[in-house]
């Protein structure tokens, strides 16, 4: 079976490309620009395939004869849809390491369509969203009737380029939260508090993570925030200057942060993607009963490698049937607690990473 990384050039996505080839597997490396392609397609002995994702019938064409996508190119708010329609028009399977709760719910709703043709969709095979995805399931199984989840991860490494971009995108829009089984708008900000991870206590703020898509699709508790450290003078500054972030809602001023970003933001060091930890938490209860629980896994780009390959195999050992799914409703979450054992220490980092 063929199987495509889309947007190989990203720093995830080489990661991504490295890992595979060190366990043996040979997927085509894909992505608009061939100049930027080629270089990790030369290194790791690969074939590539060069497309944009501007004319359906060109995506269409280009995903002929391939079995699953790994698509790795945002912001996905601009590219997961023509992909995954793509992908489902020509009953391939379709992947995304996406963390934005919008496209997390496009892709839920996909599943008719998918199971149609024969497709798996699944979108949010990275750390976003996998690892809360996971730790809400594992929450949910200790207290089956819970009205209310909270989760909250702390990663000290810095953000990719396609990470820090999609950020941008997102700022204008506030803090996202799920409340009463509806999506709810409100100040960023609003939420705040300090969490008790396993290695020390964090002052956190809510943000609009994608677990207030795929959480409630895989434990329908209907109130769901997901929290973030923040320094409080950094939150402080958030609140006074939030209003200066709609300039980001014209277009022109967003795709000129984000060049920035792209020649400004790499990724973690090889020594943050070796040595780091990410530290998560959460929280379930509701009138009679509450339980926490705590998590320790590797870097997120790390588990982005572990977490993506893992649903790359399972689709090649054809364990999934059609239809879209959330992380944990595709795959069991105590085997997603269990990914980093062999791998995660094996992993080949990135040459000259700063």
């Amino acid at each position: 079976m063929q199987w495509m990384i889309y947007g190989a050039n990203g720093y995830t996505a080489r990661l991504i490309a490295r890992e595979a080839v060190r366990r043996g597997l040979r997927p085509i490396l894909a992505g608009r620009s061939a100049e930027k392609i080629q270089p990790l397609a030369d290194e790791l002995s690969l074939p590539v395939r060069i497309f944009d994702l501007n004319t359906p019938s060109s995506v269409k064409q280009s995903l002929e004869g391939i079995a699953i996508c790994l698509h790795c190119a945002g912001p996905f708010s601009q590219t997961a849809k023509p992909m995954r329609d793509a992908a489902i028009s020509v009953g391939c399977h379709y992947l995304d390491i996406t963390g934005e709760y919008q496209v997390l719910e496009d892709s839920y709703q996909s599943q008719d369509a998918a199971r149609a043709a024969g497709s798996v969709v699944i979108s949010g095979v990275g750390f976003d969203v996998v690892a809360t995805d996971t730790l809400a399931a594992l929450l949910k199984e200790a207290v089956p009737e819970a009205t209310h989840l909270e989760m909250a991860f702390a990663d000290s490494a810095g953000p990719s380029a396609g990470t820090a971009k999609t950020m941008l995108e997102s700022l204008p829009d506030g803090l996202t939260v799920r409340q009463n089984g509806k999506l709810e708008k409100m100040p960023m900000g609003e939420y705040h508090k300090d969490i008790p991870f396993a290695d020390k206590d964090r002052y956190c703020v809510a943000i609009s993570w994608g677990d207030i898509v795929t959480a409630w699709h895989s434990t329908h508790i209907p109130n769901i925030r997901v929290y973030f450290p923040m320094d409080k003078k950094q939150m402080g500054f958030v609140r006074r200057w939030h209003g200066m972030t709609r300039v980001l809602k014209w277009q022109p001023a967003l795709r000129f942060m984000q060049k920035l970003v792209e020649r400004r933001v790499d990724g973690p060091s090889d020594d943050a993607l070796a040595t780091r930890r990410t530290q998560l938490w959460g929280r379930i209860w509701n009138e009679s009963e509450s339980v926490e629980k705590t998590l320790d896994v590797p870097q997120g780009y790390q588990y982005t490698v572990l977490s993506a390959l893992f649903a790359v195999e399972q689709l090649l050992a054809h364990r999934v049937m059609p239809g879209a799914y959330t992380p944990s409703q595709a795959f069991d979450p105590h085997t997603l607690a269990l990914l980093e054992r062999e791998n995660a220490q094996n992993i080949a980092l990135e040459p000259g990473a700063i």
